[in-house]
């Protein structure tokens, strides 16, 4: 089945989603990403990363024997033995749910997720983001450490910052669409600092009403919720 999501991020707190990198000159140790035209942007990885983390979540809630356990390798599909695969060859077996969805090692995922991009982004360009300071605190000691004081660059804290993506994809039950769902639901935080207050969001998906699209036909996210407890033995 043919799955079409629409994902709209509303951000309620300051969203820090670093880059990895600092241009010359900020005087900032992570700057936020942003696309070519110099824009806010919550990348494709940070939304599919933390999702498959609730979506492995909720199945090891569900039945231990589900899912498989990353981030190590040898414990992950398809050296994982699901209880109905154990007899077959290593090369014969199915993987867990999450790594049908979201892909491993030798396996493509079945879900494409796209960057979530600001919804009206002219409306803050150039005044979208700010610089927070922080200094790293010792976990042995539990105070801070000595001259490590840095910068990050996050959005504007209630600034009615929203994003919008997509998710598309194949499923093969609806019960694997419903998963997703629940997943996405269960994010409450993107990005860095959540400890501290960061980064916190709301969805369209939260909505019982809102409508997805299977098979080219629409779908509301309540009547996909129904099928989530086919996953319980």
């Amino acid at each position: 089945m043919r799955l079409e999501v629409k994902l709209e991020i509303w951000v309620r707190t300051a969203l820090s989603v670093g880059s990895g990198g600092t241009p010359p000159g900020m005087g900032i140790d992570k700057a936020a990403v942003r696309d070519k035209e110099g824009h806010l942007v919550i990348p494709a990885s940070s939304i599919k990363g933390k999702v498959r983390s609730e979506c492995e979540r909720l199945l090891r809630g569900i039945d231990p024997d589900l899912v498989c356990c990353p981030p190590r390798a040898e414990q992950m599909c398809p050296h994982f033995e699901l209880p109905s695969e154990r007899e077959k060859p290593i090369y014969q077996r199915e993987v867990c749910p999450c790594c049908r969805l979201f892909g491993t090692n030798g396996r493509k995922a079945a879900l494409l997720f796209s960057d979530a991009r600001q919804e009206r982004p002219a409306r803050l360009k150039g005044v979208d983001s700010q610089v927070r300071p922080g200094v790293s605190i010792s976990r042995r000691r539990r105070t801070a450490e000595d001259e490590r004081l840095y910068f990050v660059e996050t959005s504007i804290p209630r600034a009615g910052f929203c994003f919008v993506g997509k998710i598309m994809g194949e499923v093969g039950a609806r019960r694997e669409a419903a998963l997703l769902l629940a997943s996405i639901r269960s994010v409450v935080a993107l990005g860095g600092g959540r400890s501290r207050g960061l980064g916190w969001i709301g969805t369209n998906l939260n909505q019982d009403e809102e409508e997805v699209y299977l098979d080219g036909s629409r779908v509301t996210v309540r009547e996909l919720l129904g099928h989530i407890g086919e996953w319980r033995p």
